[in-house]
């Protein structure tokens, strides 16, 4: 009789546990297509998704959508080979739910061989959803320093952690 009601009790509390980690699983995938899609528009230019994945509080830091889409396209371009050479591996670092909104920190990581040197360079993608997840806007922190965030994301949860850009090399064998 014990047993059975040890294995009730244990069978209850997993119930609890999935039900309660569910309602993010579908979250977690809608964040990641949406993330593949805004790292695919960059890497092939399609620079229409790009903008319309775009966090308009940082389209507006840049003086609006022609600002933004320049310092866009030069970044492409300062980085063109190496973004068409490797894709990058993204990864949810943090994930955070209020009332009104998610919003997330992941994390890109790109592996390339840049003058005889191994480079793994990892960036952040600030994002945000206030539609219960079901759709995504993002903020590349790119070369942005972290304590920039709250100029260009004035609703940016305190609660995030946002990592400085890094960039890491190593010598080819």
């Amino acid at each position: 009789m014990k047993t059975k009601s040890h294995l009730l009790v244990l069978l209850l509390c997993a119930s609890t546990i999935s039900q309660a980690q569910a309602p993010e699983d579908p979250v977690r995938i809608t964040l990641t297509k949406f993330a593949d899609s805004l790292i695919s528009a960059f890497r092939f230019e399609n620079w229409a998704t790009y903008y319309s994945l775009s966090n308009q509080n940082v389209v507006k830091y840049y003086g609006g959508p022609t600002g933004y889409m320049d310092f866009t396209r030069k970044s492409f371009e300062a980085s063109k080979a190496i973004i068409k050479e490797n894709p990058e591996r993204i990864k949810i670092l943090q994930l955070e739910n209020d009332i009104n909104q998610w919003q997330a920190v992941l994390s890109r990581e790109r592996i390339a061989v840049f003058e005889g040197m191994i480079t793994t360079t990892t960036t952040y993608l600030i994002c945000q959803s206030k539609d219960d997840g079901e759709t995504w806007k993002f903020f590349d922190m790119g070369f942005n320093p972290p304590q920039n965030v709250i100029y260009m994301m004035p609703d940016v949860f305190s609660m995030l952690t946002i990592p400085q850009r890094k960039v890491e090399m190593k010598k080819k064998d």
